[in-house]
C-alpha cells in the first residue's frame, strides 16, 4: 500500500481482509505512525465504519438512532510491532482515543471525511493522545463536524462528552 508522509507523521491504508463478520463493518482504516504523540508508542489505528446491521453481529452502539457511520481513533500496542501487512499486529491500547459518529453521509463520503481526518493527524493538525490536553477532544469533534458539513449541510455529528 501507499504510504503517505505529513509533516509530523505518515498514514498507509490498512488493507480489508476481513477476518470476523463485526469486521466487515469497517470501510477503510488506515495505520499512522505519530511519534511523539506519546512517550510509549507511536501507531494509531483510524476506522471509518459504518453502522448499519451485520447479519450475524451484535447491533452497533449508536450515540442516537439515526448515526449512520463513526469514526474511530486508537492507540496501537507497540509490542506487536503494528504493520499493514498482518492485522494481527494491529491490537488496540485501551481506552479508545476518539469515536464519533454522524448522520446524513453515504458510505463513501464518511470515507472521504475519514481521509481528511486522517490527513489532518499527520499534518499536526490533531493532536492523537488527547488526555490531559484542554481543549483536544473538542478540536477534534469541532473539526470532524465541520469536515461532515462541508459534504452536507444538513449532516449530523454525534459524540458523548
Amino acid at each position: 500500500m501507499n504510504k503517505t508522509q505529513g509533516r509530523v507523521g505518515s498514514a498507509e491504508e490498512i488493507p480489508l481482509n476481513f477476518l470476523k463478520p463485526d469486521q466487515t463493518g469497517t470501510l477503510k482504516a488506515w495505520l499512522m505512525f505519530l511519534p511523539g504523540q506519546h512517550p510509549l508508542w507511536s501507531h494509531y489505528e483510524l476506522g471509518v465504519i459504518h453502522l448499519r446491521p451485520i447479519e450475524g453481529v451484535r447491533p452497533a452502539y449508536k450515540y442516537v438512532a439515526d448515526a449512520g457511520h463513526e469514526i474511530m481513533l486508537c492507540a496501537l500496542d507497540p509490542q506487536q510491532k503494528p504493520n499493514t501487512a498482518d492485522i494481527n499486529t494491529l491490537y488496540p491500547l485501551t481506552p479508545i482515543n476518539y469515536t464519533v459518529q454522524f448522520a446524513g453521509l453515504t458510505d463513501e463520503q464518511a470515507v472521504e471525511v475519514g481521509q481528511i481526518v486522517c490527513t489532518s493527524f499527520i499534518e499536526g493538525g490533531l493532536i492523537a493522545e488527547p488526555q490531559g490536553i484542554v481543549g483536544a477532544r473538542e478540536l477534534f469533534y469541532t473539526k470532524v463536524e465541520r469536515y461532515v458539513r462541508d459534504y452536507l449541510p444538513h449532516g449530523r455529528v454525534y459524540w458523548q462528552r
